[in-house]
């Protein structure tokens, strides 16, 4: 066994878990106990094998395979034909050990610990505080306090402006509808593009229909009136009206225009939002000089306030 590799990642290991797995699952069905008793037996077995699926340890697993063969073995000497007294006792030690699994496995309720009645959590808020200012409304000219500038963030490529942390619950939702719409539409832009090709093969299917089925019609007359008919009959078939093809050709292209145009918009509002930032940037730099110019004065006013 390969290390730091996870033995179920490991080819050899997985074959030989599943044929044990199927091997005493296939032979507890033929062993002779009631229907109820069968349907314990197998579901230990299932319970056993999802127990110690994460194992690790090679004493472990070569424990637990020794364990499987011999429960295949019990399982078989209790399903095979012989003596009666020899099936007796095999089936009599299937019933002991299924009784101590049912025993550990069935939940002690009188330790139980008591259930806690659920939190009242607040929902979280999806839709905008009233009378929010838009994002895109930036920057302010005039504001209370320090400017901080915002940061350009981008989620699945979807532009936005951070502002704070956390992330507002209401952007969080916006940003998630906007990335399953955009997964929705390529989604049915592949499925559709699959459907192109069943619809070019419907398309030649229904034209060789509408041939064979004109050619059986040309029955009598002359060779050169049978022509004719034939040539009058493939003038239709050119001239019929559209198959399955266009049709869900132009579906794909309705789909591409629509992934064209969230893409130029997606484009228009990341250049929109970069120009937010740099205003904000510069307005936070002026503000800066500002207030150190306002430090710098009312140092000096200080100043000359001690010297008279």
């Amino acid at each position: 066994m390969k290390a730091n590799v996870h033995p179920k990642r490991i080819g050899a290991h997985r074959v030989a878990c599943f044929a044990l797995y199927r091997a005493l699952l296939v032979q507890s069905h033929q062993v002779p106990l009631p229907p109820d008793r069968l349907q314990a037996l197998r579901q230990v077995v299932r319970d056993t094998f999802r127990r110690n699926k994460e194992v690790q340890s090679k004493r472990w697993l070569t424990h637990g395979f020794n364990a499987g063969y011999e429960a295949l073995e019990l399982l078989r000497s209790s399903s095979a034909v012989t003596s009666d007294e020899q099936t007796s006792s095999s089936t009599t030690r299937i019933l002991e050990l299924l009784d101590k699994a049912s025993a550990v496995t069935q939940p002690r309720a009188s330790h139980d610990a008591p259930t806690r009645p659920p939190r009242a959590t607040k929902p979280p808020r999806t839709e905008p505080f009233p009378g929010a200012t838009p994002a895109l409304a930036r920057p302010h000219l005039q504001i209370s306090g320090r400017r901080h500038v915002p940061v350009l963030a981008n989620a699945n490529s979807f532009p936005f402006l951070r502002f704070k942390k956390p992330q507002s619950p209401f952007l969080s939702r916006v940003l998630r509808d906007k990335i399953m719409q955009k997964t929705k539409r390529f989604t049915l832009l592949l499925e559709l593009e699959d459907a192109v090709d069943e619809a070019r093969a419907e398309d030649v299917w229904d034209r060789e229909i509408a041939k064979t089925t004109a050619e059986g019609r040309v029955k009598s007359g002359s060779s050169r009136k049978r022509q004719r008919q034939q040539q009058q009959q493939q003038q239709q078939w050119t001239t019929a009206e559209p198959g399955w093809t266009p049709a869900v050709e132009g579906v794909v292209a309705h789909v591409k225009q629509q992934i064209k145009e969230s893409e130029a918009k997606k484009t228009a509002l990341a250049t929109r939002m970069y120009e937010i930032v740099e205003r904000e940037r510069e307005l936070a730099r002026k503000e800066k000089a500002e207030r150190r110019l306002r430090r710098v004065e009312a140092r000096r006013v200080e100043g000359e306030k001690v010297d008279g």
